[in-house]
């Protein structure tokens, strides 16, 4: 039978792995912590616990650290969905 006449979903990865792939720092992981473990994984793969901190501290005082933190938060958004894409397949 011919390729096309019974497609395969596929995915396409852009991770910083040489295959594509993303590897997460994700301890301790449960069928209940999963989501919220992966998420923090992905978020701490551009910002360090230390980067967190101080973005959530410094809230909006300051126009600077008001687009750090609207930039933090969507890319929390951003992390978040993509967790959930990835946990429903």
């Amino acid at each position: 039978m011919p390729e096309h006449e019974n497609p395969i979903e596929g995915y396409s990865y852009t991770g910083d792995m040489e295959d594509g792939s993303t590897i997460i720092e994700a301890k301790d992981v449960t069928d209940e912590n999963r989501r919220s473990k992966f998420i923090a994984g992905l978020i701490g793969k551009r910002y360090s616990i230390d980067a967190q901190i101080a973005i959530l501290a410094n809230g909006a005082d300051t126009e600077e650290h008001a687009r750090e933190l609207r930039e933090f938060e969507a890319f929390r958004t951003e992390c978040k969905q993509t967790v959930d894409e990835l946990i429903s397949r």
